[in-house]
């Protein structure tokens, strides 16, 4: 994938509807039933043919100044921010794969992503709370079993906890 000719597309107030990237590539509501969560907001993406970003250092610059402002005024809602870099400027190439650990040792140590926050699980208040770990998450863990039931595994050891959380926190990061 390469970062060359990067071509920003803005949707204005986002009406819920398929994303068209371009000729050959759209992604479909039915696809990614996350993107509900946007209805109403600004979106900005890519074609579908290039890493949506920033190729010099003024673009850099723009993306952390954007990150900063949003630190600094937490009264502002959003989503996770995440800012990778890659070699891209320096040697003129895209990545192949981008990897983060932060999905799987989080999961593992209880710690469980939602729009709402970080759910620790192994917190007492979730010892008999039969909801998902997100009412809005659509991921295999969310649709089957309870919090009540993941703080179990985790407090009696079993590898199966390991297993969901994480699960459900890549699911949650990369979608």
């Amino acid at each position: 994938m390469s970062g060359a000719d990067v071509k920003p597309h803005v949707i204005e107030n986002y009406d819920g509807k398929d994303i068209r990237l371009n000729a050959g590539v759209t992604m479909k509501v039915a696809d990614f039933p996350e993107l509900s969560f946007f209805k109403g907001h600004t979106l900005i993406h890519t074609d579908g043919t290039t890493l949506l970003g920033a190729d010099d250092k003024a673009g850099v610059a723009e993306i952390m100044t954007a990150a900063e402002y949003l630190l600094a005024h937490p009264e502002l809602r959003h989503g996770k921010i995440r800012i990778g870099f890659t070699p891209d400027e320096e040697i003129g190439r895209g990545v192949d794969f981008f990897d983060c650990v932060m999905p799987s040792r989080n999961g593992r140590h209880g710690k469980l992503f939602t729009w709402e926050g970080t759910v620790n699980i192994l917190n007492e208040k979730y010892q008999t709370d039969p909801r998902p770990i997100s009412e809005s998450c659509q991921c295999p863990v969310c649709r089957s079993f309870s919090r009540a039931y993941l703080r179990h595994l985790f407090k009696a050891d079993e590898v199966l906890a390991l297993r969901l959380a994480v699960l459900h926190n890549l699911y949650f990061t990369t979608t």
